[in-house]
């Protein structure tokens, strides 16, 4: 390979390392009695709904947070809980939060049937508000409810159209950002390149 290629690639990658840094990711590690996997909340300003919050989750190499036990669910609920921005009032005391992996399907007219993780991980922890879930049909998404509250790591069944809220949370199994390596790899290539251009002049 040509020097002025090594230089070029060397510094794309350099390049890109730098752009995919996430400021907001947060590790549940093994040690401190979690999964080892990451999680990012995102705000969305203007707001988004549940599907395009799953498909942009799922693009970005993880999916939507799943909260299979309480230790989980606030651990996740702890990334959210004092940034007022992913929290809209509704009604007059209660708080809608951002997007959880769970979903109804297939439809039903039993507010607790057919829920589901987008994992395919067995639904057995549930952590709903009192009254909830209580909604018709198509009040079939997943997301953080501020029960009497500004904000709260209780669930409520949401609308799953025309239903935007202020973010989501998303879950990777693995660290989505490139280990300190690809840095070293990327200094390295540019050094030797730039010994071969000196050495050509």
């Amino acid at each position: 390979m040509r020097p002025r290629s090594v230089l070029v690639l060397s510094v794309l990658s350099l390049t890109c390392w730098a752009g995919d840094g996430r400021a907001d990711l947060h590790e549940w590690s093994v040690v401190s009695g979690g999964n080892g996997h990451f999680y990012e909340p995102v705000l969305v300003s203007g707001g988004i709904d549940w599907e395009a919050a799953n498909a942009t989750a799922i693009a970005s190499g993880g999916y939507l947070a799943t909260t299979t036990s309480a230790q989980e669910n606030t651990f996740v609920y702890s990334l959210v809980a004092d940034n007022r921005d992913f929290w809209r009032w509704v009604g007059d005391y209660n708080a809608e939060g951002p997007w959880l992996g769970g979903y109804k399907d297939p439809a039903t007219s039993d507010p607790k049937a057919n829920w589901h993780w987008v994992t395919g991980e067995p639904w057995v922890y549930t952590n709903w508000v009192p009254i909830e879930p209580s909604g018709p049909e198509m009040q079939n998404r997943l997301a953080f409810f501020g029960y009497y509250s500004r904000s709260g790591s209780l669930w409520n069944d949401v609308w799953s159209v025309d239903y935007p809220a202020n973010g989501y949370i998303v879950e990777f199994d693995q660290n989505p950002v490139p280990l300190p390596g690809a840095v070293l790899l990327g200094v390295l290539g540019l050094g030797y390149a730039g010994m071969c251009l000196r050495r050509q002049r």
